[in-house]
């Protein structure tokens, strides 16, 4: 019984520190917005609306890790999961600021259907999420597989 408390407790605090950083990310991408709409500067808040749902993301990896971290064997990196998963996620989610800082034009790969010609309204949405998949994508590559010589495939796990 005293592990399924300590247990219910660790997601418990869990649950309210991700809970803070949303709402205070939150917050702070709604003061850059106002703050956007009088400089006319949008990079900081575009550079945010980026970085926000990676940090989302990776906080949403953090039980992943800690059990990873926990296991006996040696840290491995996931390419085929970084490669398929990782790399185009992160590419969606970038896009929009690379644009903005003339790095890319809008010749460059899909970036009409990310930057709201066929997503229309909803690119902001459509960014978010599959910003904090690409978080958890990209820190869940590393992973600790056992030496004992298993046969295992964790590329789904």
């Amino acid at each position: 019984m005293g592990d399924k408390i300590k247990s219910i407790i660790g997601y418990l605090l869990y649950l309210i520190i991700l809970g803070v950083v949303i709402s205070v990310g939150l917050k702070h991408q709604s003061n850059l917005y106002k703050q956007s709409g009088i400089t006319y500067d949008l990079f900081d808040y575009y550079k945010f609306q980026t970085l926000f749902p990676l940090i989302i993301g990776a906080i949403l990896s953090i039980p992943y890790n800690i059990k990873n971290f926990l296991k006996q064997g040696a840290w491995k990196f996931n390419w085929v999961r970084f490669i398929v998963l990782g790399i185009p996620t992160l590419y969606f989610v970038i896009t929009p600021y690379l644009f903005l800082k003339q790095i890319i034009s809008m010749k460059f790969t899909l970036i009409k259907y990310i930057m709201g010609g066929y997503f229309g309204n909803s690119t902001s949405t459509l960014i978010a999420t599959i910003g904090i998949a690409a978080g958890y994508f990209v820190f869940t590559c590393f992973e600790k597989q056992s030496t004992n010589g298993s046969v295992n495939n964790n590329y789904f796990n």
